[in-house]
């Protein structure tokens, strides 16, 4: 029987075999406890057992069964449009709603997605799919669902990951709209330190050329001159690049309110190393761990 032979535990003192695993980013706690009922797992040698206990010096191997089934898991990214809804938990709900899960369907995939051809007849590889990182139902971009549990948590919860976005603002009053009142904001933002009574981590903001991303505009917000994009009055609007290492609830549009401006378009374009680049709204592509 073929093994593979993992690395030593570095906890000093014992913990659940399968909690180890996971701090080893090997695979979830749920991932282990069900290849320990298959019996993929060993530990020095013996078959492992659930809830078993190991320390720094055991060693634990997985079967090769185990390993390939880790190394199957599909990660998927989506440019989920503005209006729809990350998570799926609202499905019961008596509001009609647009969910982006239902996006993955084979066609809205990308074309020159690397694996196309060998998930298109196999649509059971889509199962389990769960949501990376969600974005409101008002933000649009990168979306990552994945069927990897220890990727989902590395970016939930890792601080080292940058999350990058694209934030189409305008001063609550129009009138105090120029290029000192704007630096001001800017400047506001990378100073704040708290919000709502809350400490948060700096984070990098600088302004770029409005006519680069166009803005998916919140409609109530915009004066009746500016419900529909116009070119010769972008200048009406700036577009700020903003790089956060954590992602606090609503954080960006209510650090925006804080120092004063409405935000009336919001594009998530990076996590990590893994962009957006050209994928169209609504379509999707996989990615492997690498990419992140």
């Amino acid at each position: 029987m073929k093994r593979f032979l993992s690395s030593k535990i570095d906890d000093v003192s014992k913990v659940r075999i399968n909690k180890a695993l996971a701090n080893k980013n090997v695979c979830s706690r749920r991932e282990a406890d069900n290849y320990i009922k298959k019996g993929w797992v060993f530990v020095n040698g013996v078959k492992a057992e659930m809830g078993m206990k190991v320390n720094q010096d055991d060693k634990i191997e997985l079967h090769v069964s185990a390993r390939k089934n880790i190394n199957e898991k599909l990660n998927i990214l989506l440019h989920k449009p503005y209006s729809f809804i990350s998570q799926s938990t609202e499905r019961n709900s008596s509001r009609r709603r647009r969910f982006a899960k239902d996006l993955l369907s084979f066609r809205n995939q990308d074309r020159k997605c690397p694996l196309y051809r060998k998930i298109k007849h196999q649509p059971y590889k889509m199962r389990k799919l769960a949501c990376a990182g969600r974005l409101d139902a008002e933000s649009s971009g990168l979306l990552i669902f994945t069927q990897n549990g220890t990727l989902a948590k590395s970016i939930i919860s890792s601080r080292e990951k940058e999350k990058e976005y694209i934030v189409t603002v305008t001063p609550k009053s129009f009138e105090m709209q120029d290029d000192l009142y704007i630096d001001h904001r800017i400047e506001l933002l990378m100073n704040m330190s708290d919000l709502d009574g809350k400490p948060i981590m700096p984070i990098q903001v600088n302004r770029i050329d409005p006519s680069r991303w166009r803005p998916e505009p919140r409609l109530d917000l915009w004066p009746k001159s500016h419900k529909n994009y116009n070119e010769e009055e972008s200048h009406r609007y700036d577009q700020l690049r903003m790089i956060l290492r954590e992602g606090k609830y609503h954080q960006i549009r209510r650090m925006c309110d804080k120092v004063g401006l409405n935000v009336l378009s919001l594009v998530r374009i990076r996590i990590g190393n893994l962009e957006l680049g050209n994928l169209r709204s609504g379509f999707w592509r996989t990615f492997d761990d690498s990419e992140l």
